[in-house]
């Protein structure tokens, strides 16, 4: 008669298996096997299910003498002193298989490690066994077990109330931990363990490696977790911020910059944890604004920085971005060789350079940079413009670069717009010149009545001088177009005017239209400023090829339709393609405007909708619609001429 466990369990799928394989190797095989297993049936009936259903595969695994020894292991388990019933089965819920090569060696060795383990604790030994079965098949299972016990112990044995109970915590650890970190850094582990459950409430992330981490080599893992470690033992909170958000924030460099990034920030003091937990999440794209084949150098740099002050080095880091777009490798390397030197005799004084808070930092850095900047040239362009029109300008910043500048939308106030920086050109001076033209082009609007444009009364009556242009580009029912299309008809005007009226200005103005073609030639999609300022280069005579992406057909077109604009008698009115109402008519007869056409098919007139928006431009600008559609408004004009 079979025994009730026996029962119980041949009702379950795996139960009737297990005990087929048992009947399949004899009679008296078998009975040995059952009568084996029923010996813990006193004690457990789940334990002695646990330990048929793996009997057969035992007993053709290690022959008798070593299905007898397995079940001895088990058994000293359950039995010894101090008892580990869950110990046992964990142990017997382990196929034979999973003891790889060693076989019955290692199940040994694993539990004399869980013996050791239930001397402090039989759940400790439990979840030992329950966690890393996985480990048994590795080559080096039993150092690695070794050292992982130990560690654990260590951890166990610690002062006070926390580590005990952070032990629990250390070996429910995944298996992966075991395998992937190296055997001497499981004491980093613990230790980090020990910090990090003061400030994380969620489990998995103490048991758990940060994702992308097991990919680390052993070098960066260790530099993690010191560095986790270190800002632990002055802020817990902020360490466990690094920990979740560093690994993340670095997925995407390649490993030597990440590499060299973990190197930086371990020789951070344990104060800077708060302030390097603020900008760990960035980190990432901070390294990638830098330019591949010098990332490693530049971190190199911040690193000597961080040795002499940890506020000055994280400074450093943060302006990265701002290094690479301002100036270039050499001229870097230049200005952290002198806030290096700053920061030795004043770390104060170092960290506001190296965060480019200082006129010295900044002098510096663009002593070795190309462009030219706006900050450092307003001055002379001020005097420039009210030299040419007779009036004051104040400066404002004008996002990008382009050789048709913003409008003043209130010329009474006296501002003009100029980019931040241009940096178009190889050289300084060249990058200077092209603030001259931009300059020169703002003064000549104001010279030559650019702003003296007056609305036609059915339109804006009573608008005052000055603003009415912009009111008039910019109204509901006008193309969303017209106003970079009139600065590109205006921009002609204006040229032709300052190339004869100061013939010192005609050599840079027609040479900034040649660098502007010369920066065409190299986009496959342009935007739609560069786009407009090609035009405005051809139609001012720019020396250069006509980029491969404009249509000829396009640029003749343009060509002729602008080449009434270079007129000494041309006018703003001419500008605006707009005619006054006829004296003879009761209601006004607008003629009816070209309509230029852009690559990609596009041209100005209303959209679908009846508006001026139609599809968007490749630089996020609204576009009307392509050419062909509502031929009823043309019908209706031609009406309304008749």
């Amino acid at each position: 008669m079979s025994p009730v466990w026996l029962t119980h369990l041949v009702a379950s799928e795996g139960g009737a298996a297990a005990h087929r394989r048992a009947e399949g190797l004899g009679p008296d095989v078998h009975a040995e096997l059952v009568a084996t297993a029923d010996r813990f049936a006193s004690s457990s009936a789940v334990l002695a299910q646990r330990c048929y259903a793996h009997a057969a595969a035992a007993w053709q695994a290690f022959g008798p003498p070593g299905f007898r020894r397995w079940c001895a292991l088990g058994h000293e388990l359950a039995t010894g002193t101090p008892r580990c019933v869950e110990g046992a089965l964990a142990y017997y819920a382990v196929a034979p298989a999973a003891f790889g090569q060693g076989g019955l060696a290692v199940a040994a060795a694993w539990c004399d490690l869980a013996r050791q383990l239930a001397s402090r604790s039989p759940r400790l030994a439990a979840t030992f066994l329950e966690q890393t079965p996985a480990v048994l098949v590795c080559a080096d299972a039993l150092p690695r077990l070794h050292a992982w016990v130990a560690a654990g112990l260590g951890l166990h044995d610690t002062p006070g109330w926390r580590g005990g109970a952070v032990a629990h915590v250390y070996f429910r650890a995944e298996a992966e931990v075991v395998v992937v970190l190296a055997p001497e850094h499981y004491g980093l582990w613990a230790k980090t363990r020990l910090v990090l459950a003061a400030a994380v409430r969620e489990s998995t992330s103490l048991t758990c490696l940060p994702p992308g981490v097991a990919s680390w080599t052993d070098a960066e893992r260790a530099s993690f977790l010191e560095l986790v470690l270190r800002f632990a033992t002055a802020a817990p909170e902020s360490a466990a911020s690094c920990y979740r958000s560093l690994p993340l924030a670095v997925a995407r460099l390649d490993p030597a910059s990440r590499a060299a990034l973990l190197a930086t920030l371990g020789r951070f003091d344990a104060a800077s944890g708060p302030e390097v937990a603020t900008v760990t999440p960035v980190l990432g794209a901070i390294v990638e604004t830098v330019p591949a084949v010098v990332r490693t150098a530049a971190l190199g740099l911040v690193s000597e920085i961080v040795e002499r002050s940890s506020a000055a080095g994280l400074a450093a880091l943060r302006s990265l971005p701002r290094l690479y777009e301002e100036a270039q490798s050499g001229g870097i390397e230049r200005w952290f060789r002198a806030g290096l030197a700053i920061a030795v005799g004043n770390p104060a004084a170092g960290r506001a350079f190296f965060a480019l808070e200082s006129r010295t930092s900044l002098a510096v850095l663009r002593a070795g940079s190309t462009a030219a900047t706006l900050d450092e040239t307003q001055a002379v362009w001020r005097r420039l413009i009210q030299m040419l029109s007779g009036q004051p300008a104040g400066v404002r910043v004008q996002p990008g670069v382009s050789l048709r500048p913003l409008l003043e939308e209130c010329p009474a106030e006296n501002e003009i717009a100029l980019p931040e920086r241009i940096d178009w050109r190889p050289t300084h001076e060249e990058n200077y010149r092209l603030f001259r033209v931009l300059a020169a082009v703002l003064a000549g609007r104001r010279e030559f009545g650019t702003y003296a444009f007056m609305p036609s009364v059915d339109r804006a009556e009573g608008s005052p001088p000055g603003t009415a242009l912009t009111a008039f580009l910019r109204g509901p029912d006008q193309p969303a177009l017209l106003e970079e299309l009139f600065l590109l008809a205006d921009g002609v005007r204006i040229h032709h005017r300052l190339a004869v009226h100061y013939p010192g200005l005609a050599a840079d103005l027609c040479w900034a239209a040649t660098c502007v073609l010369e920066r065409a030639a190299r986009e496959d999609s342009p935007a739609l400023t560069l786009v407009l300022d090609t035009l405005l280069a051809l139609a001012v005579g720019g020396t250069g090829d006509r980029p491969a992406w404009l249509s000829a057909d396009v640029a003749s077109a343009v060509r002729s339709a602008l080449a009434p604009l270079a007129a000494p008698s041309a006018t703003v009115e001419h500008a605006t393609a707009r005619r006054e109402p006829h004296p003879g008519r009761t209601r006004p007869v607008r003629r009816r405007r070209a309509r230029p056409v852009l690559p990609g098919g596009y041209s100005v007139g209303p959209g679908r909708d009846g508006g001026a928006r139609g599809r968007r431009s490749p630089d996020g600008r609204f576009l009307p619609r392509r050419r062909g559609g509502r031929r009823r408004c043309r019908r209706r004009s031609r009406r309304a001429g008749r």
